[in-house]
This record gives structure tokens, C-alpha cells and sequence, in this order.
């Protein structure tokens, strides 16, 4: 139990904490989504495509471009999922089951089941030490805790984050009360992905 290992763990961890948080709003509306990891590996696949088909840039853009284009995969993906749970009324569990495969088989042929190197720029930015030791790179974690920051005030302190307990509580009473059920929903899988 020393400062080093724990921040490791931590960073370690933090791939799976990120992705937490947004399951944790789709299991508030007593839904879940199973296609998370998938999510994340086409985000990942399609990020470092890209990457690689536009050459050398700065490091700013390198960056820039990757967050883009991960986060807008990530987004479409779970907008998807979202959008087949309320338009099918299928329960999530066998919508994401399907996605999941979907998307994994997906990210598997666009890669032609190799790796895919990213940019040095990229893996620079992530494997900072930030003034730590050469060994630990706590750039992961102090994402996953803004991550985590930003997912428990948009559940406590918004109308949104209301509007999610509110449909997990009780389906038919949000109704009659005039929450847009639907929209909930697939902001949810949305936010997720």
C-alpha cells in the first residue's frame, strides 16, 4: 500500500471507471447496455485508422483529431443503441447483446485483425508523467476523475440527471408527469457511448 502502486491501480482501472459512468446512467433507467467494450474498441480501431491515414501533425492536432473522432464514434454508437431499445421496445439486454457483436465484428474487419499503431504525439500526451515517477503515467486517472466529477453533478445537480432517476424510478409516473421518456432514453445510451 504505497503511493506508486495505488496510483497505478488507479490508472490501470480508469479505462473501466470511464466506461462506468455511463453505464451507470442506462442502469438508473433499469436498462443496461452490453456493448460498451465494443464501443470502445471500434472508437479506439476507427481513432487510430484515421490516424494514420492523415500523416504526421502537430501534437495539438493529433490530439484534437482523436478525441474527435473517438468521442463522435462513441456517440453514434451508443445513439444507435438507443435509438433500436425505444424504436424496437426491445429490452436493452438483447439490443446491446446484438450491437455488441455488430460492433465488435466491425472494429475486427476494419482492422484486419492487426494492431494499429497510433501517433507518438498521442501516446505521448497519455503516457505523461506529469512530473511523477518515469513509470507512472496519471493521465488516465485525472480523466477518469473529471470523468466521474462531471457524471455525479450531471446526476445530482441537473434537470436531466433528475429526469434519468426519475424514468428508473418509475416509468409511468414520469409519464404523467410529462418527461419525454423516449428522448430520456436515448440520451442515456448516448451519453454512454
Amino acid at each position: 500500500l504505497n503511493a506508486n502502486v495505488l496510483l497505478q491501480m488507479m490508472t490501470d482501472a480508469s479505462f473501466f471507471a470511464i466506461m462506468a459512468v455511463g453505464v451507470c446512467l442506462v442502469i438508473i433507467t433499469t436498462g443496461i447496455d452490453l456493448s460498451v467494450g465494443s464501443v470502445f474498441a471500434l472508437s479506439g480501431v476507427t481513432m487510430a485508422l484515421a490516424l494514420r491515414a492523415m500523416g504526421p501533425m502537430s501534437p495539438f492536432a493529433t490530439v484534437l483529431v482523436a478525441l474527435i473522432i473517438a468521442l463522435g464514434v462513441g456517440l453514434l454508437s451508443g445513439f444507435v443503441n438507443g435509438a433500436l431499445v425505444v424504436g424496437l421496445n426491445v429490452h436493452p439486454f438483447i439490443i446491446t447483446l446484438g450491437s455488441m457483436w455488430v460492433l465488435r465484428g466491425i472494429a475486427f474487419v476494419i482492422s484486419q485483425a492487426e494492431s494499429i499503431l497510433v501517433p507518438h504525439q498521442l501516446t505521448d500526451v497519455i503516457k505523461s508523467s506529469m512530473g511523477l515517477s518515469a513509470t507512472l503515467h496519471p493521465v488516465p486517472m485525472i480523466v477518469m476523475v473529471i470523468i466521474m466529477v462531471i457524471g455525479a453533478l450531471y446526476l445530482t445537480k441537473t434537470v436531466a440527471g433528475r429526469h434519468v432517476f426519475a424514468v428508473g424510478g418509475n416509468v409511468e409516473a414520469s409519464r404523467f408527469a410529462g418527461l419525454k421518456i423516449k428522448r430520456v432514453l436515448i440520451a442515456v445510451y448516448t451519453i454512454t457511448g
